[in-house]
Order: structure tokens, then sequence, then C-alpha cells
């Protein structure tokens, strides 16, 4: 459904930063999912059943375009299959072609060592995330990107597709800040061609978006910022400029 009401003229999604407030009627083309960064999964067997678990570091609510709505325009229509709700006591089940469900089921963990939960609704999906949240030792509503997500969570993930063991971040804390912000400006839409954090911009980053074990104090933040900016720039000498807008302001860009 193309959506012009705020101007964007696309397909209607949870991108949209309109879409929680949107009155405007939409056909039910988004399957209402939970990301789980896991870590630890085990295979066992109790009384004839069988099951797989896990552990979880951050969870965090999405909504995927069911391709269902596209593929059966296609000359052979793929395989469908019912996935029931996640949320126990739902039993509600959802449609989808079976290549999807792989992807979403099988291939998200195989690729980003993540699960992912299927809702029939939105309101499923949020009664599930809440009781999920509980979990005090559990980040929610941090997976805003897959890769930068593994990243400041301490995996590398340059060798993942290759390697079957999980290679962690070394360094200091000032290292692991400085390429969590590379994989921030990394994960930017370009503005004009261009990937940049202001100098405040960075201090938010630093206090709001890294990991409890590396998150800095407040105090002196800007100080802070400004090592950090230094240190990727020393560390990624080839892909890292900053530079002042109006000899006042810093600013850090990705230039490759």
């Amino acid at each position: 459904m193309l959506c012009s009401i705020h101007g964007h003229n696309e397909i209607c999604t949870n991108r949209c930063p309109e879409r929680p407030t949107c009155t405007k009627p939409r056909i039910p083309l988004l399957i209402e999912a939970l990301d789980i960064l896991a870590s630890g999964i085990e295979a066992g067997e109790s009384n004839g059943v069988f099951f797989t678990s896990f552990k979880s570091d951050c969870i965090a609510p999405e909504a995927y375009i069911n391709n269902i709505v596209f593929e059966m325009q296609e000359l052979h229509p793929p395989m469908l299959v019912s996935v029931k709700c996640h949320r126990p006591g739902c039993g509600t089940s959802v449609m989808m072609p079976l290549s999807q469900e792989e992807e979403l089921m099988t291939d998200n963990y195989t690729k980003y060592s993540k699960n992912t939960y299927i809702y029939c609704s939105k309101e499923c999906q949020e009664r599930h995330l809440k009781k999920l949240a509980e979990a005090k030792s559990v980040a929610s509503g941090s997976l805003k990107n897959h890769e930068y997500a593994l990243v400041i969570h301490g995996v590398d993930v340059s060798k993942r597709l290759k390697e079957e063991e999980v290679h962690v971040i070394s360094g200091n804390d000032r290292e692991q800040q400085a390429r969590c912000l590379l994989k921030k400006l990394e994960s930017l839409k370009q503005i004009k061609n261009r990937r940049i954090l202001t100098s405040n911009d960075v201090q938010i980053f630093l206090l709001k978006e890294l990991p409890a074990n590396i998150t800095p104090s407040n105090v002196r933040i800007w100080v802070t910022a400004y090592e950090v900016m230094n240190k990727t720039m020393e560390l990624y000498p080839d892909v890292i400029s900053i530079g002042r807008i109006k000899k006042r302001s810093r600013y850090i860009e990705l230039i490759k």
C-alpha cells in the first residue's frame, strides 16, 4: 500500500516515523516480530518433547514485510506454511512462504546469532515483549541494526560467515568505544553523500547506545567524546576524518 499522507509516497512500514499515530487504515502487510540477540544455544529432550534453548542479550520489536503479498503475483506461487503466534496462549497463526520462515527462524540465527519470534498482531508482540523485558539482565529495544548490535555486544562480524567461532573485540574501553563509533557511522544514511556525527551527537551516542560495560560516565562527557573521536581516527586513519563547523564545533566523518 503506497502512503503519501506524510509525503513519503512509499510502502507503509514500521520505519515511518508517523506510524504510531497515523490514522490511515492499513492492509496487514507486516509481520510483527521480536528480534532477540541470542547466544549459548542448546538442544535437548524431556519426556519425549524436543526443544532448543538460548540465552538472550537484547530484544527489540521489529516488523517484516510478508513476502506472500508480492510472491503470489509470480507465475509459480510459493509453498505456504502456517506459523503459530509466539505469544503463549494466543493460538493464532500467520501465513508466509516457506522461504521466509527459513529466513526468519533459521538464517537469522546462522548469520547474526539472532532469534526471531513471530506474532499475529502488534498487541501480541507488545504483550510478550513486556513479559520478556522483566528479565533485568536483558536489554530491551536496542537492536537498531543487526551488525551494529552484534558489534557493540562484543562480536567481530567480519568472519562470522566463514568460521563458526565467535571473535570477541579486544582492546581497552576507549578502543572498543572507537570501534563502536565507527560502526555507528557506517550505519548512518548518507546526507548529501556524507556520513557525519557532531561532537554533541557523539556524546549522546556514548551515553545511550553503548553496552553498560563500556558506557562512560556523563561527567565531562565532552572530553570523553573528544578522546573517542581522536581514537577512532587513530585506529582508522584511512576512513575517518575530523573537522570543525565554522571553526567551532567538531565533527567526525566516514570518508570511505
